[in-house]
């Protein structure tokens, strides 16, 4: 396994928070409008927002998430993201 497949499945959290931003994503992987804590609840087990944040850098560093704007709601400003839907599919069938 190269070390960018590596780095991507040392941590179990990493690929299930790539999964769980996909849930709120278009179908092509863009407008990722979900909150670090909401995906933090959301995952089971549940885990803790700092190792989601973990995670996105992580996924950010390696090409399959990238930041692509900013929101404002009422509970503050957050991150717009956009998944790359075929290198995603690439990091799949690598680790099956």
């Amino acid at each position: 396994m190269n070390e960018n497949l590596k780095r991507l499945t040392e941590s179990p959290v990493t690929m299930k928070v790539l999964e769980k931003m996909l849930e709120y994503a278009r179908p092509d992987g863009s407008d990722v409008f979900v909150s670090n804590a909401r995906i933090a609840r959301e995952l089971r087990p549940p885990c803790t927002i700092r190792s989601v944040q973990r995670a996105k850098r992580i996924l950010e560093a390696e090409g399959l998430l990238r930041r692509v704007g900013t929101y404002s709601n009422r509970n503050g400003k957050g991150l717009v993201h956009a998944a790359d839907m075929r290198l995603y599919f690439q990091v799949l069938e690598a680790i099956r």
